[in-house]
């Protein structure tokens, strides 16, 4: 290969002068560089994107978009520098150090390097994890491929305009279904009857290396498609809609416990008790049990595992928004009353038997919603925070659809939904990356920095607990 017929790429002539042949390590560190370097440009331009009018979910198409461009573009890289037709063995050099990064990446998320959850490390290991890294390896090769057959081509030109056209293209097309506001913040109902549906609830503690010993780290990996998969094997059958459960905390280091208390129809249960003793006056169980054809839900407060027998489920932390039409208190406390981020919330009117779930999408993400929620207490004045909801306007939501009553779930980065949509299709939205940074603002929007990886699920954010609908056993 002629050096003459790629020396338009004078981004790649100002390296460092290498040998061409053998250093397959070091060329593979580089080639890693490229690849992480990449996704992070990547990350970037979907941000800018959102901030110069695109749809604010088209940063979620750079979960795959990013990591598979990323090794593509290395592979071309690595062929046109080092001057070389074996794309084969340069695929690889693209491949292997990010495959043992990304591995690397699943067990410190999964376990955080206790020796006690590295079961759950080789156990979500899944058919899932090998089809994705196929994938990028192919990325890599295809890449490697492409440079080797088309000795002529301007990397330095043509790819950042491909790929960033193609990805603004993509990204321009989403169509949600979903509400939009002015400021990025997508709104959805889900909407049931409760004469049709029941509901459950999954926890990531019921089938790890100990279930049922309120220790568990792998929620910091369970991204939505493990948690519909599993819940459909349990129940024989997909569920309706699944969005995050209550709130839970978490011990150093990152270690999920719960806080309040939980039963499943299976009988699997928590007695936790903490937020009992943070939030007396805001902390409440959401229970409910199926009855005279319908299935029927109550809010109780001060809950011992005793009072639960009688229902089928029961889901703790969850704060009271309006219990038999009169609205609660919406004071500073838990949830983050004043602050505006991701929410997700149910409510019901006992009347007409109609149940609805809500899910408010942050465009912003949590961090940046809390520097500016901050910003704005210190400035005493509003309208310093952009996008999400805050508890206000959440329980404004249920009175004005007539709700009878309405509790608010876990939000913020815990936000998550999925569902079948009216045409069939499986949608996922999820509201937090693992690996995110908001260096600055743009027109009042963040310029968000995200590391994607492959699986996505190793970049996307879990939760301890979820709850769920399902269709009801007549």
């Amino acid at each position: 290969m002629d050096r003459s017929d790629w020396s338009g790429n004078r981004l790649l002539n100002c390296l460092p002068t290498m040998p061409r042949k053998g250093f397959f390590w070091v060329w593979g560190i580089l080639a890693f560089v490229v690849v992480q370097t990449t996704i992070l440009a990547l990350g970037a331009w979907a941000s800018l994107g959102i901030i110069l009018g695109f749809h604010p979910e088209s940063l979620l198409f750079f979960d795959v978009f990013a990591p598979l461009s990323a090794l593509f573009l290395a592979g071309i890289w690595l062929v046109k520098w080092r001057e070389q037709d074996s794309f084969w063995r340069v695929s690889w050099q693209v491949f292997a150090p990010s495959l043992g990064f990304w591995l690397l990446l699943h067990f410190a998320i999964t376990t955080r390097f206790l020796p006690e959850f590295w079961r759950d490390g080789f156990a979500q290991i899944s058919v899932s994890h090998a089809l994705w890294l196929f994938l990028g390896w192919l990325g890599a090769l295809a890449g490697a491929f492409f440079a080797a057959k088309a000795p002529k081509f301007r990397l330095h030109i043509v790819a950042p305009l491909g790929v960033l056209g193609f990805s603004w293209l993509a990204a321009s097309q989403i169509r949600s279904d979903a509400t939009l506001e002015n400021d990025g913040t997508t709104i959805r109902a889900q909407k049931f009857a409760l004469r049709d549906v029941d509901f459950g609830v999954y926890d990531a503690d019921f089938d790890d290396a100990k279930p049922f010993d309120d220790r568990n780290t792998t929620w910091l990996g369970q991204a939505m498609p493990a948690v519909w998969n599993r819940i459909s094997r349990r129940e024989n059958r997909e569920p309706l809609c699944v969005i995050n459960g209550g709130f839970f905390g978490a011990i150093s280091p990152l270690i999920g416990v719960h806080e309040a208390p939980m039963k499943s129809e299976d009988g699997a249960f928590y007695d936790a008790r903490k937020l009992e003793t943070d939030w007396p006056a805001q902390n409440a169980t959401l229970v409910w049990k199926r009855e005279d054809g319908a299935t029927k839900l109550e809010i109780l407060a001060d809950v011992r595992i005793a009072d639960l027998q009688s229902f089928d489920g029961a889901l703790g932390g969850v704060r009271v928004l309006i219990s038999d039409g009169q609205l609660a208190d919406t004071k500073p406390g838990m949830g983050g009353a004043t602050l505006k981020c991701n929410r997700t919330s149910v409510g019901w009117n006992a009347r007409t038997g109609e149940f609805w779930i809500l899910s408010v999408r942050d465009p912003d993400g949590e961090a940046s919603s809390l520097r500016d929620n901050l910003a704005e207490k210190r400035a005493r004045k509003s309208g310093v925070q952009s996008g999400g909801w805050d508890v206000p306007q959440v329980q404004n939501f249920w009175r004005e659809k007539g709700a009878t009553d309405a509790v608010l779930f876990d939000g913020g980065e815990s936000g998550q939904i999925a569902y079948r949509g009216a045409n069939g299709r499986w949608n996922w939205v999820h509201s937090s990356y693992h690996f995110t940074r908001t260096p600055l603002k743009i027109a009042g929007r963040p310029l968000r920095i995200t590391g994607f990886a492959l699986p996505p699920q190793n970049a996307n954010g879990g939760v301890l607990n979820w709850f769920y609908v399902k269709k009801a056993n007549f």
